[in-house]
């Protein structure tokens, strides 16, 4: 964790908590009951690549930047193409948007990285020489139009921490030693990498045992406490099962928080089969987005 963030935190001690439920709250609201089309896992290889290619894939940045692109494909979709009938014209939407996903996946990230206190800042003169490096040629002026441009359908808002950020502050809170922390994030990261088939097996099981995972769609506070409690388990940190503290401080099911960390134990953490570190993806075209 950043010595920042150390710093600050207990300062933050009594405020950080009702400042991640209001950003959770915010994300219910827009994304309505049904949740997020989530981006898969060559588009998540993707916008990892890209937070890589601008030097800011560290500290939780790249989640940050993919929970950034969802909301704005959800929301910029959902307020454009939903007024569009004909069927060529939509086309043709689709086509101008896909278009613009290198400069868009790089503005989520110059927008994230910004936001957070140990990672490198990127300026538009940075994002132009890089996406110049994939061949793609934008103005100082277009880079910087579009950054206010994905800021505004975002409401102005971004959430003030990392999801990184935010699993090592909830282990911390639940008693876990500073040296388990850098584990912490790497869980967290590959979590929120792998969130497209963690949401999947968690779906799976609530079809399967309706009781089990609540029915609910997972929201991003929801995999960040999962993966603090998977992360727990896993390093058997000491303390009593960390799950109904921490559902309890974010105001969820304790059975839904653990449903998550198991999912997470299993496909991440255990599961043998599975030899890709997800912490790092394998290079995947820039220009393929999954909507």
């Amino acid at each position: 964790m950043d010595n920042t963030l150390f710093s600050e935190l207990s300062y933050l001690r009594n405020h950080w908590i009702e400042r991640v439920l209001e950003d959770y709250e915010q994300e219910r609201d827009e994304l309505g009951p049904s949740g997020i089309k989530l981006l898969q896992k060559e588009s998540r290889s993707a916008v990892w690549n890209m937070c890589k290619l601008l030097g800011v894939d560290m500290n939780g940045v790249p989640g940050r930047t993919c929970r950034m692109l969802e909301r704005y494909l959800h929301k910029y979709i959902t307020i454009y193409c939903s007024h569009i009938d004909d069927d060529e014209e939509r086309g043709n939407f689709k086509r101008e948007l896909f278009a613009r996903i290198p400069l868009l996946t790089a503005s989520c990230a110059q927008l994230s990285a910004k936001m957070s206190s140990g990672s490198t800042k990127v300026n538009a003169n940075h994002v132009r020489a890089c996406l110049r490096t994939l061949k793609l040629e934008y103005s100082i002026q277009e880079i910087n139009a579009n950054a206010f441009h994905v800021f505004k359908i975002l409401g102005f808002r971004v959430p003030l921490w990392t999801g990184v950020e935010e699993g090592q502050m909830f282990a911390l809170e639940i008693g876990m030693p500073r040296n388990m922390l850098e584990s912490v994030a790497v869980i967290v990261n590959s979590a929120e990498f792998a969130r497209d088939r963690i949401e999947q097996c968690v779906r799976g099981i609530a079809n399967d045992s309706p009781g089990s995972c609540e029915g609910r769609p997972m929201q991003s506070l929801h995999l960040v406490v999962g993966a603090v409690v998977a992360s727990a388990r896993y390093m058997a940190f000491s303390e009593a099962d960390p799950a109904p503290r921490l559902a309890n401080l974010t105001s969820a099911p304790p059975s839904f928080i653990s449903c998550i960390a198991d999912v997470i134990l299993k496909e991440i953490l255990v599961d043998s089969s599975s030899s890709e570190d997800v912490s790092q993806p394998k290079k995947r075209k820039i220009t393929h987005i999954n909507t």
